[in-house]
């Protein structure tokens, strides 16, 4: 008739009565009716010998709440064996994992967004480097070449040698230049 015959002291524990509190109350009692839901549909499984599980959270004597793991038997003497086991810290902990989880997948898109920037800022250096220092240096390097070239025979060779070594300060920045638009391209 639903009644509780006997418990242990972990039913006790779980529950947070004492045994003289928890005998003769039906389950429904100390579990709620809500575990009814859950149990009806399984009760076929336990006239024909076999067993039947459910989850249910109630509210201890304590006023705390609880989350169960039910299971359930048929005894040969007609009597239902119930084990319910108290799985609120799992529960809490599968729910802290979740939060975690929840906390580094939020964490995960901050930071690509803002290797997104970085990258974008990145892309913003390489253009600046390749357009706004490149053309000033070509134009340096090109007046140089064509004064050398054209002028040759009435410069000073002091001034020939100034010429070339601007030509080729002028080619050593334009290398620096394509290394570091390689380094921001690989970054």
């Amino acid at each position: 008739d639903g009644k509780l015959v006997d418990t242990n002291p972990a039913g006790c524990a779980c529950l947070n009565l004492t045994r003289e509190q928890m005998l003769g109350l039906s389950y429904l009692d100390l579990l709620g009716p809500g575990v009814l839901e859950h149990t009806v549909p399984n009760l076929g499984s336990l006239r024909h010998g076999g067993a039947t599980m459910t989850e249910s959270t109630l509210t201890g004597a304590d006023g705390e709440l609880r989350n169960l793991e039910i299971t359930a038997g048929l005894l040969p003497d007609g009597n239902v064996l119930a084990i319910v086991r108290d799985i609120t810290t799992r529960r809490r902990a599968q729910a802290a994992l979740a939060e975690l989880n929840t906390s580094l997948e939020r964490r995960v898109r901050e930071r690509t967004a803002e290797l997104e920037l970085a990258n974008r800022e990145l892309d913003s250096f390489s253009h600046s480097v390749s357009h706004d220092l490149r053309a000033p240096l070509f134009q340096i390097s090109g007046f140089a070449t064509l004064l050398r070239k054209d002028r040759a025979s009435s410069l000073s060779p002091d001034a020939v040698r100034f010429l070339e070594r601007i030509e080729y300060g002028t080619d050593q920045m334009a290398q620096l230049l394509e290394s570091l638009l390689k380094l921001s391209r690989a970054a």
